[in-house]
Order: structure tokens, then C-alpha cells, then sequence
């Protein structure tokens, strides 16, 4: 026969005990709480004065290990109205999943997109010049860059090693590349530049060896996915342990069987990829030079025009003139240690360092030319601002 809730709404038997069937399937709160939802809806059922629910211990099935106890007088209005409000943060919860899944649709590349590129033709890493730490990707379209992903996870044997399937190794690179913004420097490119680096100086010093393929695994998915959303503004430029890692080299004292120093190569090995741009040749550094100080200028322009603030002399639009010496300031303290003590670990990277130096000193050349040419500049206003006798 019907009766009636707490709420006074008719109902029936079916209905409270689908309720509680839910209840048990749904519930994702702790066990004193389903507890207590399954003892308020069971009084509306029978009415009763009190309850208990007695959970046997499972050591001993004489005894019990839980006894939780309801009385109708307990269901005061004030609990009542905090069922109430657990209901809207289950919805809300549902909600939240909805969002979720919406979310990860738009973030993944379909599979539609996965199965062309899974058929496309790779062609040899030599053909790609995957392997030249000059290497540059002006030439290259998207879909070269996603090609040339694929042949480096090929050569590295990532695929046999790990039994990826290729399909899914093709969504995993698409939805990657989808998920880097449309930025002037920090964008899928930089990303795609930072694992070539990665892959050449693997495979030019055998470092596979001293990783192994876990670890190369991880440093590959890490060059690819480490500016992965990035706006287009920085973080304060830090390099964990770089001190330590100096005095290792230096020293001659480091073990790579040792799981800390190896940690510590894994972390300069990526720093040194992702400042790879200035071991590049002059024309390519002094290319993705304007791209990096665009973007800075950018993030100088907000500052400025949102925060009504005066950035610092790098996203300084006004200061473009002297990007020249920011950047053998920026070469002198933070990339030139970095590869010096890179060629000391293997003579295969001396090329890095030795082209760091070359670009050092077309930076001081440029500066020097704006110098003069500022000079000139000042000399003629001068000339022009003397009276005539």
C-alpha cells in the first residue's frame, strides 16, 4: 500500500527501495554517510522509531565490527536540509563529469585524423636530417613534423619495445599538437624542435645506453608534451639542481648506474633541448630570437596596458633595440655553462657549444652596429639642431 516520505509526498514501496538501490550504486561518499542515507530512507518506509545497522566484522562472524543507530527524532529539519544540499553536489558532481568528457572531446584528435596520418608514407630519419644538430623546420609542414615524430619513436624502437599501437601512438601525437595554443614562439613547432634535439643527441651519443628505453621513452613524451598549453607568458626561468650537476662533471665524479646523478642528466638533458634554438646557425637563431622576444613583447604589452605595470627590459617593447645585448647577457649566464660542461661529458656535443660561441659574437657584432648607428643617428639631430652662423 502507499505511504509517506518525510516530505509528506505519497510514494510508494517500488519507489523507496529503487531508491535505495541507488543509493548503494551511486553513493561516492564515505561509508557513515550511504549509511545514513540507506537508515533515513528505510524510516520512510516502515515508520519506525529507531534503526540500526550492524555491519559484521569479518574476522568473526559472531560479532560486529559497526553499529550505526537512527532515531526518528534525529531527523530534525537541519538534516534534512543537508541531504537536500548532498543531492546538489551529487548533480553538481554530474555535471562536472558531463564537462569533463565535453572537454576531452574537443582535446583529442579524432580518429578519422589518426587514420590518415597512420597511412602516410615516413620517410628516413637521414631524409628529414633528424639526426643534424642544425637541423630546422622552416621548410617543414604540419604534417612533415608529424612524420618526422613518427620515424624518431620508429628509430628508437618504441614501438616494438612497448608494443604501442601505431594508430593510437598517431591520435596520441595529433591530440598533442592540438593542445599547444597559437602563440608566436611556445607553440607545437618549439615543442617538435626540443624532441629533434632530444633524438639527435641520443642517438649521436649513444646516452640510450646510460638511460635506457624507459627513461628515453619518457624524455621524448616530455619534449613533446613540457610546454604543453602555454600562453605565451613565462615563468620564472629555474634550473633544478643545475649547481650540482656542474660540480659532477667538473669534478669527473658522477655514476650513471646512480639513479640521483642519472635524474640529474635526464633534467640538463631536456634543458639543453629546450634552449636548443641558440646552438642553431646564425640565421636560425637570430629567426627564432625575434619569434621569443615577439612573444615577450607581448606579454609586456598586457603588463603595461591590463596591470599598469613597466615590465622588465626583455618584454619591454621600448627596449627592443637592445635585444642584441640581452641576448649575450642571456647566452653568457644561463646557455653557454650549460653546454661547456655538455661537451665535457662528450665530444660529440662540442658542436653545440662551439656555435653558442658563434652566435655570441654576431649578437656583439649587432650590438655594435646599433651602437654606431645610434650614434650617427644622435650626431645628425645634433648637426641639425646648431644654428647656422
Amino acid at each position: 500500500m502507499p505511504i509517506k516520505d518525510l516530505s509528506g509526498n505519497v510514494i510508494g514501496v517500488a519507489q523507496v527501495l529503487l531508491d535505495l538501490a541507488r543509493i548503494i550504486f551511486e553513493e561516492q561518499s564515505t561509508i557513515e554517510h550511504m549509511v545514513y542515507r540507506i537508515l533515513t530512507h528505510t524510516q520512510s518506509l516502515i515508520q519506525c522509531q529507531r534503526l540500526q545497522v550492524l555491519l559484521v566484522h569479518r574476522a568473526s562472524k559472531g560479532s560486529f565490527s559497526r553499529v550505526f543507530d537512527l532515531e526518528a527524532s534525529d531527523l530534525n529539519t537541519e538534516e534534512l536540509d543537508s541531504q537536500i544540499r548532498y543531492e546538489k553536489a551529487v548533480i553538481a558532481m554530474a555535471k562536472q563529469s558531463v564537462t569533463l568528457e565535453v572537454l576531452s572531446y574537443h582535446a583529442s584528435a579524432s580518429l578519422q585524423d589518426a587514420r590518415r596520418v597512420k597511412n602516410m608514407l615516413i620517410p628516413s630519419a637521414q631524409s628529414l636530417m633528424l639526426h643534424d644538430f642544425k637541423f630546422d623546420d622552416i621548410h617543414f609542414t604540419d604534417d612533415d613534423t608529424l612524420k618526422a615524430c613518427l620515424r624518431m619513436f620508429l628509430d628508437l624502437d618504441f614501438i616494438e619495445r612497448f608494443h604501442i599501437d601505431y594508430e593510437v601512438l598517431c591520435r596520441w601525437l595529433l591530440s598533442v599538437k592540438k593542445n599547444y595554443r597559437n602563440v608566436t614562439y611556445h607553440n607545437w613547432r618549439h615543442a617538435f624542435n626540443v624532441a629533434q634535439m632530444m633524438f639527435s643527441i641520443i642517438t649521436a651519443t649513444q646516452w640510450w645506453k646510460i638511460f635506457g628505453e624507459i627513461e628515453c621513452l619518457g624524455l621524448m613524451i616530455a619534449c613533446l608534451c613540457h610546454d604543453l598549453d602555454h600562453r605565451g607568458t613565462n615563468n620564472s626561468f629555474q634550473i633544478k639542481k643545475r649547481g650540482a650537476f656542474f660540480n659532477l662533471v667538473r669534478s669527473d665524479s658522477y655514476n650513471w648506474l646512480w639513479e640521483d646523478h642519472r635524474e640529474l642528466l635526464r633534467a640538463m638533458t631536456m634543458t639543453v633541448c629546450d634552449l636548443a634554438a641558440i646552438t642553431k646557425p646564425w640565421e636560425v637563431e637570430r629567426r627564432v630570437a625575434e619569434l621569443v622576444s615577439s612573444e615577450f613583447f607581448e606579454q609586456g604589452d598586457i603588463e603595461r596596458e591590463e596591470l599598469n605595470i613597466t615590465p622588465i627590459d626583455m618584454m619591454n617593447r621600448e627596449k627592443e633595440d637592445q635585444l642584441p645585448l640581452m641576448q649575450v647577457g642571456f647566452i653568457d649566464s644561463i646557455c653557454l655553462p650549460v653546454y661547456e660542461v655538455f661537451a665535457l661529458l662528450s665530444d660529440k656535443l662540442s658542436p653545440l657549444e662551439e656555435r653558442v660561441r658563434q652566435n655570441k659574437d654576431h649578437w656583439l657584432e649587432l650590438a655594435a652596429s646599433r651602437a654606431k648607428s645610434r650614434q650617427q643617428e644622435g650626431k645628425k639631430m645634433t648637426d641639425i639642431d646648431v644654428p647656422g652662423v
